[in-house]
């Protein structure tokens, strides 16, 4: 006669079976279910890859807006140090005041400053770029 600790020690036995060939079936649902939280992994991956290549755009994106408007801004200053300068050639040389010196010395430090308040500008976007450009910061 069997005993009952053999009767467990084989019931065991028999359950291990049933799992091993359970797990090796094609159809089993344990790996279904495994299949199915890979697929959710695997689109979860995608997602969070495609997100940081999105913010990754983004970022070059307002970075090349951001040196676009700078660009914008020192045309702008560099039209009008010329536009200055040829008002200032035009009116020295239309109205003769070469000849009228007086008038002269007024109009050319007028001209000279707004020339300087152009410069400005100019000067420190040259200093920024080299300052990121050439050391790093």
């Amino acid at each position: 006669m069997i005993k009952n600790n053999e009767l467990h020690e084989i019931n065991e036995t028999l359950k291990k079976i049933e799992n091993k060939i359970e797990d090796k079936s094609p159809f089993s649902i344990r790996k279904l279910i495994d299949f199915e939280k890979m697929q959710e992994d695997s689109r979860k991956k995608r997602e969070e890859e495609r997100n940081e290549e999105i913010l990754k755009l983004q970022k070059t994106q307002t970075e090349s807006i951001k040196t676009q408007e700078n660009f914008n801004r020192i045309v702008a200053f560099t039209g009008g140090i010329v536009a200055l300068t040829a008002i200032y050639a035009f009116i020295v040389q239309s109205v003769n005041l070469e000849k009228y010196p007086q008038t002269y010395w007024i109009i050319t430090p007028i001209f000279l400053l707004l020339v300087i308040i152009c410069l400005g500008p100019l000067i420190k976007f040259i200093i920024d770029f080299w300052k990121k450009e050439v050391f790093g910061r």
